[in-house]
C-alpha cells in the first residue's frame, strides 16, 4: 500500500522562528529533558558562583564578607545548590556513559574522553585560570603571579577518572552491565544517603582544602561517586521510565522539595543571623586590620566543637535533601522539559563551553561593579593573600544590586561567547 502522507505540524512546519518560539515534543528515543536539565544546571552553577561572589566566601574574590541579611539568604541558597547540582551532573554523565562506550568501543571512547575532558581541563588550568587570577589581582590591587588554576574544571578531571574506570571495569561493553536491578525506592535513597553523609562529614572536617582539585563540601565526593554509578545503572536498567510509578506524582515531589528547601533556608538563616556559629554558612574569622572597616560581630574560629557539630549536622541534613531534589529535577524534566527546538538545541550546544569559560567573565563583571562602588564612595579592600573583602558597604542594597548586575552581565556575555567558541574550527568535537 502507498505510504500515508506526512502530517505537518501546524506550528513548527517549515522551521524558522516558530521552531524556536514553540518547542516540539521530543521524539521517542533520546531523553531530551536530560540535555535540557543539564543546560539549566549550567545556568544555576554560573548563578551560584555569582551569588557566592557577594555572599562572603566560595568564589575567587568576594565582596560583602560581613554579617548582612542578603548574605544570610545567599549562603543558604548556595548551600542548597551545592548539596545536589554537581551530583546531578555526574548522574547525567553516567547515564550516557554505557551507551557511548558500547557505540564507540573502548579505544575510541577513551580517546573521545581525553579529547573532550582532558584538553579543556588543561587549557583552563594553564591559560584561562591564570588569566582569571590576573583579573582577581587587578581587582584587589595586588601583584599578580602566574599559577595554574583548574577552577570549575575539577569536574572534568573527576568525570574523566570515573569514565576511564568504567571503561576499564566493563569487560564487555556489548553486554548489559548490572542489569536487572530495580529502581531504588524513597526509603532506599534515604538509606544510601545516610552513609554517604557520614563519609562526607568526615571528609569535610579532614580535608578542608579539597582532594585532587575537588572542593570537599556539601554533596561532593561520596555523593558524586554514588550518582555517577547510579546514572550508569539507570541507563542499563531503565530507571528513568515511568518515574511516577515509584516516586508518586511529580507535583507532590516538587511540593515536598519546595517545602524542604524553604525549611532549610529558614534554618540556615537562623544559624547565620542568630547563632553565628555554623562553619560553611558563616565565613571563618577575618582579622580585619582596616581601622574604618571593623566588622560588627565576632564570627569565631572554625575549630570549636560547636562549629564542627553544626557543620556535620548541615552535611547530614543536606545529604538527605540531595536525593529528594534530584528526583524532583528528573520528574519535572520528564513532565515539563522533554522538548526540543532551535532555542533548546542552541542552549544545549553552548552549555559545556559556558561552564568552562564563565569564571573570567564573572570576575570581569565584578570588577565593573567595583568601579561603580568606588564612584559611589565605597572602597572595598582585601587582606594580603585573601579573597574575601570584609569592608562594610554603605548599604546592603549595593550588595544586592551588585549581585543582580553581575549575574545579568555574566550570562549576557558568556552564552553568546560560548556559542561562538563552539563554532570555531576544531572546537566542535571538543566543546
Amino acid at each position: 500500500p502507498a505510504p500515508a502522507p506526512a502530517t505537518k505540524n501546524p506550528v513548527n512546519d517549515g522551521g524558522g522562528d516558530e521552531e524556536a518560539a514553540v518547542p516540539l515534543p521530543a521524539p521517542p528515543g533520546r531523553l531530551h529533558y536530560l540535555d535540557n536539565v543539564k543546560t539549566i544546571l549550567t545556568w544555576i552553577v554560573i548563578s551560584h558562583h555569582g551569588t557566592a561572589a557577594y555572599a562572603g566566601g566560595g568564589w575567587n574574590v568576594t565582596i560583602g564578607d560581613y554579617r548582612n541579611a542578603f548574605g544570610a539568604f545567599a549562603r543558604a541558597a548556595c548551600a542548597l545548590n551545592q548539596s545536589y547540582f554537581m551530583c546531578l551532573f555526574f548522574f547525567v554523565s553516567g547515564y550516557f556513559t554505557p551507551s557511548s562506550l558500547k557505540r564507540k568501543g573502548r579505544g575510541a571512547f577513551v580517546k573521545d574522553r581525553l579529547r573532550r575532558l582532558a584538553l579543556p581541563l588543561n587549557v583552563y588550568a594553564f591559560v584561562l585560570g591564570p588569566c582569571t587570577g590576573g583579573l582577581v589581582s587587578a581587582m584587589k590591587g595586588a601583584k599578580w603571579t602566574y599559577a595554574p588554576d583548574p577552577g570549575p574544571t575539577w569536574f572534568l578531571l573527576w568525570l574523566l577518572i570515573f569514565s576511564l574506570l568504567y571503561a576499564a571495569l566493563d569487560d564487555d561493553p556489548n553486554s548489559p552491565y548490572a542489569a536487572g536491578l530495580a529502581r531504588p525506592t524513597w526509603a532506599q535513597l534515604v538509606g544510601w544517603s545516610v552513609p554517604c553523609s557520614a563519609v562526607q562529614a568526615a571528609l569535610v572536617v579532614a580535608l578542608p582544602a579539597g582532594f585532587l582539585l575537588m572542593p570537599i563540601t556539601f554533596g561532593s565526593l561520596p555523593f558524586d561517586v554514588a550518582f555517577f554509578v547510579a546514572g550508569c545503572l539507570a541507563k542499563q536498567n531503565g530507571w528513568l521510565e515511568d518515574l511516577e510509578k515509584t516516586y508518586g506524582p511529580v507535583r507532590r515531589t516538587l511540593a515536598a522539595c519546595a517545602a524542604c528547601a524553604a525549611a532549610l533556608v529558614g534554618l540556615a538563616y537562623v544559624a547565620f543571623w542568630k547563632l553565628r556559629a555554623v562553619h560553611g554558612l558563616v565565613p571563618p574569622r577575618g582579622d580585619d586590620d582596616f581601622d574604618d572597616d571593623r566588622d560588627s560581630y565576632d564570627r569565631g574560629g572554625m575549630a570549636t566543637w560547636q562549629n564542627v557539630a553544626g557543620l556535620c549536622a548541615c552535611v547530614v541534613v543536606l545529604g538527605l535533601f540531595c536525593p529528594l531534589v534530584s528526583v524532583a529535577w528528573l520528574q519535572a524534566g520528564d513532565a515539563y522539559l522533554n522538548v526540543t527546538g532551535r532555542a533548546w538545541r542552541a542552549a544545549n550546544g553552548a552549555a559545556y563551553a559556558a561552564y568552562v569559560i564563565h569564571p573570567p567573565f564573572l570576575v570581569a563583571a565584578q570588577y565593573a561593579w567595583l568601579a561603580v562602588l568606588r564612584r559611589l564612595g565605597d572602597r572595598p579592600r582585601w587582606h594580603a593573600g585573601q579573597g574575601d573583602s570584609t569592608t562594610r558597604l554603605a548599604s546592603d542594597w549595593r550588595l544586592l544590586a551588585g549581585w543582580a548586575f553581575t549575574l545579568v552581565a555574566t550570562h549576557a556575555a558568556v552564552w553568546p561567547a560560548a556559542a561562538l567558541l563552539k563554532r570555531a574550527p576544531g572546537l566542535r568535537r571538543i566543546l
